[in-house]
């Protein structure tokens, strides 16, 4: 088995920076497969094994907006974020719920991601206190 995530947000990438991040999943010792375009290296479209992402990308600029995960934690999710982490825009997020119900956030600012612990707050249900 594994423990099961679900994972999603919206990210920047600009399509001019696409070639540097693939290499950069290279250069930390994912396989990005032999493709040269990041949806492939991402995503495992061409039998690459760094990823199972699911990639969004603009159809106008070719920008990567959004990224997104469903499975079993691999334990290169931060070695994949910390790789594209430079070619992110700053304020970029995603936010991952483990299958306890645990929640965390990997928060980028143009040069690193850090993770936060998180937690969901219903601030306006006042279910019971009627």
């Amino acid at each position: 088995m594994g423990y099961q995530i679900d994972a999603g947000g919206p990210i920047t990438i600009p399509a001019s920076k696409h070639a540097d991040a693939i290499q950069a999943l290279r250069d930390a010792g994912l396989d990005a497969g032999t493709s040269d375009t990041l949806r492939s290296a991402i995503a495992g479209d061409d039998g690459s094994t760094a990823t199972d992402w699911w990639p969004t990308f603009d159809q106008q600029t070719g920008d990567l907006i959004w990224l997104q995960y469903s499975g079993n934690q691999t334990g290169t999710e931060d070695d994949v974020l910390g790789a594209l982490a430079p070619f992110v825009e700053p304020g970029g997020y995603i936010d991952f719920t483990g299958e306890d119900n645990e929640h965390w956030r990997h928060r980028f600012n143009g040069h690193t991601a850090t993770q936060h612990a998180g937690k969901v707050v219903y601030p306006t249900d006042t279910y019971g206190q009627d």
